[in-house]
């Protein structure tokens, strides 16, 4: 996605979304398609842009 401008501002905005469970355990496997498909849907809702790669995911 681009800038977006206002009357007085350009703005970009991208956050990046980190998952790291204590000890590094593997808890978010079984639910990952799912988790995945709610991402998705609250990204459609609100127009947002997914920026993935195989083991990073970006959202702007």
């Amino acid at each position: 996605m681009g800038e977006k401008r206002s009357n007085h501002t350009v703005y970009n905005v991208n956050c990046h979304f980190v998952w790291c469970p204590k000890y590094r355990h593997a808890i978010l496997e079984p639910i990952e398609d799912s988790l995945e498909a709610s991402f998705r849907d609250v990204c459609d809702e609100y127009g947002y842009e997914i920026l993935s790669s195989s083991e990073n995911r970006r959202f702007s």
